[in-house]
Formats: structure tokens, sequence, C-alpha cells
């Protein structure tokens, strides 16, 4: 074989290698990653006019020492009729996790934020905001957790957050029903 054939092959691996890192740096993540998902599951219920856009607050705090870059968040399995149309970093205090106006209060950009996690110091959690807008057409609409998309050293993760939603149509005599957190299950990162 000749030097210059010999320089093609090599050149043609390492283009090959280059492009194989840059897809799977980008594919879509398939593992939670070190932001493991929490085992304490949370669970709200909320009455609210229908179209309205509410506000979902979502506190993390990991429980392994990480800095990541936040990447984005969305729900998990929503009914039809619930759709985020933001999502974003609190900065300022608020008045519960469930909040039935938008925004609750000061917000910074989710995308693209640093963060550190700081597992045995609660000022450090995380509260992320949803701008969940819900279309209930008379019924009962729930979601199955809040997926949070982040990347570490380049690598892409994402990790569950288990905290479950469901949104009831008002004005409705009883109060709207909680998930129950024991029928939690963990789905795959790639759903």
């Amino acid at each position: 074989m000749t030097v210059r054939r010999l320089l093609l092959i090599a050149v043609a691996a390492a283009a090959v290698g280059l492009v194989a890192v840059v897809y799977l740096a980008r594919a879509p993540a398939t593992a939670f990653g070190p932001l493991q998902p929490s085992q304490f599951v949370e669970s709200f219920g909320t009455t609210v006019d229908d179209g309205s856009t509410i506000s979902f607050v979502v506190e993390y705090r990991g429980e392994t020492p990480v800095t990541a870059t936040l990447e984005s968040a969305s729900l998990v399995d929503p009914d039809p009729g619930l759709a985020v149309t933001s999502g974003s970093i609190l900065k300022s205090p608020f008045t519960g996790y469930v909040i039935k106006s938008f925004p609750p209060g000061d917000l910074a950009s989710l995308e693209g934020t640093t963060y550190t996690t700081s597992p045995d110091d609660p000022s450090g959690d995380l509260f992320i905001v949803l701008a969940v807008k819900a279309d209930l057409a008379g019924a009962n609409r729930s979601a199955h957790g809040v997926w949070l998309n982040y990347s570490v050293d380049g690598i892409h993760y994402r990790a569950l957050l288990p905290w479950l939603l469901t949104v009831c149509p008002a004005p409705r005599a009883s109060p709207c029903p909680n998930q129950d957190p024991a029928s939690f299950q963990l789905p795959t990162p790639g759903s």
C-alpha cells in the first residue's frame, strides 16, 4: 500500500470517528446520568379555568455532586390537553408548587444554565417552572412526572423528576384528586 492510500484511509477513519462522536453527543438521551431520579414522589391536584396557564414548580436538589448544563424540561406522558409552553428557572420566592397563574415570580432562562448540585444543602435547590396550558374540555388531565434534559462534559442525559400533576376543570364541588404516589412507575429515559 502506498503512503497516500494509508493517509486517505486514516483521514476517512478520523472523519467517521468525528461524526460518531458528534452524533452521540447530540443523540437523544438514553440514560438518567449523574442527576439520578429522586425516590421521593410528589403529587399535586388543582382546579383551573379551561384554557388557562398554570405554573408547575418542580424542586430539584440532586443526589450526587455534579455540575450540569441544563437544556430543557417537559412533562412525562401528559394527557392530551396539557401542554408546556415554556420552562424556566425561578429566581424569587413563591407561594406553592402549583400556582393558578403564570409567571409565579422572577424567571431566568433554563436553557444553557449551569447548575451545580448540593445534595446536603437545601439552599442550593433548583426550582424549575413549567408554564402548563390546560385545555381540559371538561375532563381531568394528568402528567406523570417531569423530564429534565441536561448535559455533563458534553454528554446528554435525561433525569426524571417524579412530580405528578392532575388538573381538573373548575368549578368543582370536590377537590381535584392527587395521583397515588405508590402507583408511580419509572419510565425509560428514551420515552
